[in-house]
């Protein structure tokens, strides 16, 4: 348990310096290096979307832009447009560190371009996902109609209710497992691709 904890560290902490690292390189070629506001914010970037509360139609002033981050957005996606094709495995592996930990960067990793991977069973999933969910309150509606006394009608609406509840938190909380075991998987993979070479 130490070494798989000690080893996701490693990777998190490889992965954000590989990235800031791109960050830095394209600031250096537009001719701007980092200032220091914009790498301490890349340092600590923000772990929660901070959405201001909506304002009233009089006071229709919209937020301010975080011009700072915007920069780093623009910064991130200039890197990943020159890098990517000579060393794509990296930014991938580095987009399922982040996934896998819900990290931040992941945020400015994504508005720079890299695409989750899709599998190509996703979709079906999805389809069986949802038929399982109608089907099986379907079946109960079938039971409930067929049921002739009004004292079992409730429990059986009871019991709709429950085994639908039931059902979606049991699939969301699958398919989730499910895909943070396929975001190790594909981490893993990489790490092997990547191994010898440094980030």
């Amino acid at each position: 348990m130490g070494n798989s904890l000690d080893q996701t560290v490693s990777d998190l902490d490889r992965s954000v310096a590989f990235v800031i690292r791109k960050i830095d390189e394209a600031a250096q070629r537009s001719g701007q290096p980092l200032d220091p506001a914009a790498r301490e914010l890349l340092l600590n970037l923000p772990t929660k979307l901070i959405v201001p509360p909506p304002f009233l139609e009089e006071e229709a002033v919209p937020p301010p832009r975080d011009l700072v981050y915007e920069g780093l957005c623009w910064l991130g996606k200039a890197a990943y447009t020159l890098d990517s094709k000579r060393n794509p495995v990296t930014w991938n592996f580095a987009a399922a560190v982040f996934r896998l930990n819900r990290h931040p960067m992941l945020w400015l990793l994504e508005w720079a371009g890299v695409k989750k991977e899709r599998r190509w069973w996703d979709g079906c999933a999805v389809i069986i996902a949802a038929l399982l969910l109608v089907l099986s309150v379907f079946a109960i509606g079938i039971c409930y109609s067929i049921t002739q006394h009004d004292g079992w009608k409730a429990v059986l609406w009871l019991g709709i209710v429950c085994v639908y509840i039931g059902l979606v938190v049991g699939v969301g909380v699958a398919w989730n497992r499910f895909q943070q075991m396929l975001v190790r998987r594909t981490i893993e993979n990489y790490r092997a691709f990547l191994e010898g070479d440094s980030l």
